[in-house]
Parts: C-alpha cells; sequence; structure tokens
C-alpha cells in the first residue's frame, strides 16, 4: 500500500506518527482535531479504531507511505464492525443482555448497556430519573 514519497505513516507505542510537508501537517490537524502537532512536519494520533478510520479517510487525499497498512485496515474494519452493531442494536436487530433490576430493565436501559458493552465506554446523558445509574 505503498502511496507517495510526502510523507509517512508509522505505528509506535499505540499513536499513529505523521511526518509530512507542512501545510499537510496543517490540514491534519484542522480536519482530525485529536491530532497532536509535534512540529511543523510531525504529528501524532491516538491510534484508536476511530481515530483510524478517520486517518485512513485522510490519506485517500493526501496520499502518505503507511508503513503499517494491515494494522491499519485491522483497525479500521473493527471501528465499522462496531458500527454495524451500532447499527442493528439500533433497528432492534440484535438480542440484548438479559440482566436483573429490582424492576425489569426498560428497552433503553437495556439497549444503553449493549451499547456499552460494544463501544467500551458511553457517555449518558439522560435527566435524572430515568434509571441511568445501571450504565
Amino acid at each position: 500500500m505503498s502511496r507517495t514519497d510526502k510523507g509517512s505513516v508509522s505505528l509506535e507505542e499505540g499513536f499513529w506518527h505523521i511526518k509530512a510537508e507542512p501545510h499537510i501537517i496543517a490540514r491534519l490537524a484542522n480536519t482530525i482535531t485529536r491530532t497532536q502537532p509535534l512540529d511543523r512536519t510531525t504529528a501524532r494520533l491516538k491510534a484508536t479504531d476511530e481515530a483510524s478510520k478517520d486517518l485512513d479517510w485522510f490519506l485517500q487525499r493526501y496520499r502518505l507511505n503507511v508503513l503499517s497498512p494491515d494494522e491499519m485496515a485491522l483497525r479500521v474494519a473493527r471501528y465499522h464492525e462496531v458500527q454495524e452493531q451500532m447499527d442493528h442494536l439500533h433497528e432492534n436487530n440484535i438480542d440484548l443482555t438479559k440482566f436483573k433490576m429490582a424492576k425489569p430493565p426498560r428497552e433503553y436501559q437495556a439497549k444503553t448497556i449493549e451499547m456499552l458493552k460494544l463501544r467500551g465506554g458511553i457517555l449518558c446523558a439522560d435527566v435524572v430519573g430515568l434509571g441511568n445509574t445501571i450504565c
């Protein structure tokens, strides 16, 4: 998956390290706000599945040489797999986990637990009194 010699993307200690021309680093930082510019020609981005998907999208326009293409593809595929499962959850096409509470959980409570399991963490911003303590 060699792209060009305008720069490179490598995976080091849980971060994507991007080395490129200054205008590409500036565009990356403006496009993917989680990017941490280190200097004019280097930046880093935490190598989460979501950030990897965003970086892969960016690399469609700015064709840098990815030194770990298989790892990039794996992380992007995992992101899309979780998104597909979330879509199934929202379409009621997934079996909800059974769990015990003092009263049976409401459907939105059970869906919230499924989202928590799929994503590994969520921000539950329901109104007080809706039973969001279970999260």
